[in-house]
């Protein structure tokens, strides 16, 4: 667990570096939507933000899907566990069989 605190840490550092470092203001155009003076460090973190969004908003449907598919199969463990422990005690309960040496012959003679 500490190491994934120290990764959060270095990151975290990197991501103060980099804002210190990019003070630049930009002017951002896109279709019909003209901004001027936008810090290029807020709109880098702005697009980020979004992508991460985005690639939730895709992948949990999958993510459902796959939950929902390991439900079924666990149930699916359950009743065949059930099924093999009930044919175990229905043979732990029959009676032995002997065999004699008819039963020998009658296998073997065939």
């Amino acid at each position: 667990m500490s190491i994934a605190i120290i990764l959060i840490l270095l990151l975290s550092l990197v991501l103060v570096i980099f804002t210190l470092q990019n003070t630049v203001l930009i002017s951002l155009n896109f279709l019909f939507w003209n901004v001027e003076d936008v810090s290029l460090v807020l709109t880098l973190l702005i697009f980020l933000i979004c992508g991460i969004i985005i690639s939730i908003l895709l992948y949990v449907p999958k993510i459902w899907r796959l939950k929902s598919k390991i439900k079924e199969q666990k149930r699916q463990i359950t009743s065949l566990s059930e099924k093999i422990d009930e044919s175990e005690n229905k043979t732990d309960n029959k009676p032995d069989m002997e065999i004699t040496g008819e039963t020998t012959n009658k296998i073997f003679n065939e």
